[in-house]
């Protein structure tokens, strides 16, 4: 079964839920831990996709003034 390619709007719930969950409390230092590594590598996906598209519009707009 193929792996399903995240979206934006997939990182961006998945970072809501795990500040639901750190905010809530009751997570060991481990889970806490884990949780903190999961959501930077959510944020670096994010990033990289808002540089992507931003350089997407750069171009378009380069290409209008041409």
């Amino acid at each position: 079964m193929g792996k399903t390619k995240l979206t934006y709007d997939d990182a961006i719930a998945k970072l809501t839920a795990i500040v639901d969950e750190i905010e809530g409390g009751g997570l060991s230092i481990t889970a806490l831990t884990a949780k903190v590594k999961e959501a930077m590598s959510l944020v670096r996906y994010c990033r990289s996709q808002l540089t992507e598209i931003q350089d997407d519009i750069e171009q378009i707009f380069g290409e209008e003034e041409r």
